[in-house]
């Protein structure tokens, strides 16, 4: 089914400092979590093709809430 498939793609998985996200729609809002829920980072790129720095996040597991023209989707990583 097309619409379980994930709309973005990011890597690496985990990441030191650049973490890439491409999506074939237009990514609005990319929104970065720690595991409480606080929002530590918040980017608009409004491009199908983001590169993240977040060489000044500290190590941990972090939540990603990406929206794609008005999808939201919500993936987890670890910052190394």
């Amino acid at each position: 089914n097309e619409n379980i498939k994930s709309k973005v793609l990011f890597y690496p998985n985990p990441v030191e400092s650049m973490l890439t996200l491409t999506s074939k729609g237009k990514i609005n809002s990319i929104i970065i979590t720690n595991m409480v829920g606080q929002e530590v980072r918040r980017f608009n790129p409004t491009t199908t093709t983001s590169v993240l720095n977040l060489s000044g996040l500290a190590r941990g597991t972090y939540f990603l809430q990406v929206n794609i023209n008005g999808t939201i989707e919500n993936h987890k990583f670890i910052k190394n």
